[in-house]
């Protein structure tokens, strides 16, 4: 404890670990003003500017130490709903609970450190990692990172309805990208450096903010005239949001008295003062009913009375039969009767499509929550699932699908944090969906900037594909999303209130370039940014 203590003064009185220090706090305190809903609209794009100031020159193991700080820094401002997570949905005692939140940002904050270590060598070997190339590499890393949650710092830009156009080029990784190469273009401006140079980053960052606002405008005024043509299509929804609290029976599968009641009680209300949509979406919550105890007397009354088909969660319990053996009697005689027994064979958190009285189809959700749901890497690791998991895991669903409605629509539904993987709404749009569902139970996150945090991925994805996304929540955030990704006047739902929420949204018939190449973009950019580098370092050592 004394070498320690030693080690913190003189850590402290180094001026420019100091310095660093501070830059990392300030970064972090901004980075959580500018979190969704933030004071200032603008301020994404410049948060970043201490951490990056910081940066600029430090060597490898600085570098990569300061990236690993400020990256875990940045996720814990934006993630403390972990250690709600853990508490509620786990039942995890407070000290694992802190312990399992420290892992967590420590291991997101990884590929921050990485890009660290990475710009850190481009200073050694070669000119001062310029502005490119540092959002280039911080870009990439965060990108091809196996994160254990979906999340972006572009999520703080997601009001921001001119910036965030650029999505349906390449992703949030796109507009990710922008807000570094903002961050870093307004850090060399304010360090050290000739006039000229402030100049000339001065002038090209203006350039290319001028170019992101422009698409943003002409994307925007072009989709909102497709809007007005009577040759487009529209898809009227109508979500229901029960605010159901968190700590009821997860066990009571009595479908009247389970979460189902009181959704069809106000699936009932709404249908007296609204005209039927083409669909009603319910949220997920506490006492979800499984699949097969269905009241579906009930439900198909409920049907009939909204004129319109309902899509709602249940537990899929996939069973088979035990092996049998021959039982005799002690005298040999004859047989005694067998009682056929059966065991869990499968579990799925699944969504159900009544139409026309009748569930045909079903979605079986393909990205589940670590811990929550399974066990990360436990399919190939059996192990894990002995000491860290549930006697009973989810199993992953066979991939992304489409579920049909009236008049030719098809949805993609998206359970909870699917959401936020944009490799699962591009697949939908790939198989043609018309527009994006997904349904959430947030009551756990205690704190309403992290629903809104969850929304802001969610909206993403609209933009991205060009497909408007409803969202319906248990507890609040839900919201109806054009594909323009502006949230329908009057469908964000307030926290904790039991309320329900209905608009009609455009469905353009475009193809975006996201939904051709992917991010391709960010692998040729990293090609330019390796052969720039290798010819900088080529000039300054004379080798050819």
């Amino acid at each position: 404890m004394t070498d320690f203590s030693g080690f913190a003064i003189k850590y402290l009185h180094h001026p420019y670990a100091l310095r660093l220090s501070l830059a990392l706090l300030l970064a972090s305190g901004l980075a959580g003003l500018s979190l969704p809903s933030g004071p200032l609209i603008w301020l994404p794009l410049a948060a970043l500017v201490p951490f990056f100031m910081a940066l600029r020159g430090c060597q490898p193991a600085r570098g990569y130490a300061l990236g690993w700080a400020g990256g875990s820094l940045f996720w814990l401002i934006s993630t403390f709903w972990i250690y709600s997570g853990c508490r509620e949905l786990m039942g995890w005692s407070v000290p694992a609970s802190l312990t399992a939140t420290l892992l967590f940002v420590l291991y997101q904050g990884l590929p921050y450190g990485l890009a660290g270590l990475v710009c850190g060598i481009a200073n050694r070997y070669g000119k001062t990692a310029g502005p490119f190339f540092t959002a280039g590499i911080f870009t990439l890393f965060i990108a091809i990172w196996p994160g254990l949650c979906p999340g972006s710092p572009a999520i703080s830009l997601y009001t921001w309805t001119r910036i965030i156009q650029i999505a349906d080029i390449g992703g949030m990784h796109f507009v990710l990208f922008f807000m570094f190469l903002s961050n870093v273009f307004l850090a060399e401006i304010l360090s050290p450096s000739p006039f000229k140079e402030k100049i000339r980053y001065c002038t090209i960052f203006i350039l290319l903010l001028c170019l992101v606002l422009g698409y943003g405008s002409l994307r925007l005024n072009q989709l909102k005239t497709l809007a007005t043509s009577h040759t487009e299509s529209r898809i009227s929804v109508r979500t229901i949001q029960p605010n159901i609290p968190f700590r009821t029976d997860p066990l009571n599968q009595n479908p009247l008295k389970s979460n189902h009641r009181i959704m069809g009680q106000l699936t009932e209300e709404s249908s007296q003062h609204l005209a039927p949509p083409d669909l009603i979406l319910w949220p997920e919550g506490p006492g979800t009913p499984a699949c097969d105890n269905l009241d579906m007397k009930v439900l198909a009354r409920l049907e009939k009375i909204s004129g319109s088909p309902i899509l709602f969660t249940c537990t899929e319990y996939i069973y088979r039969l035990k092996k049998q053996e021959s039982l005799i009697n002690p005298d040999g005689s004859e047989r005694l009767p067998v009682i056929p027994m059966r065991e869990l064979k499968a579990m799925y958190n699944s969504m159900a499509l009544l139409k026309n009285g009748q569930i045909k189809e079903f979605y079986r959700k393909t990205r589940l929550v670590p811990f929550g749901e399974a066990t990360p890497f436990g399919e190939h690791l059996p192990i894990l699932r002995k000491f860290i998991g549930k006697p009973y895991e989810f199993n992953r669903g066979p991939g992304p699908a489409l579920l049909s409605l009236q008049d030719d629509l098809q949805v993609q539904p998206l359970i909870c944090f699917e959401s936020g993987f944009p490799d699962i709404s591009r697949s939908g749009a790939a198989l043609g969906a018309d527009a994006f569902v997904t349904v959430a139970n947030d009551g756990w996150f205690v704190h309403e900037k992290a629903a809104e945090l969850h929304l802001g991925l969610a909206l993403f994805r609209a933009v991205e594909q060009r497909r408007p996304m409803i969202r319906a929540t248990n507890t609040g955030m839900g919201a109806h999303i054009a594909a323009t990704g502006e949230i329908i006047e009057g469908t964000k739902t307030p926290m904790d209130q039991t309320t329900f929420r209905q608009a009609s949204l455009h469905v353009p018939d475009v193809q975006t370039p996201y939904q051709l190449m992917g991010n391709i973009w960010l692998w040729v950019l990293t090609l330019i940014l390796i052969m720039t580098r290798y010819s900088s370092l080529n000039k300054k050592t004379g080798f050819v």
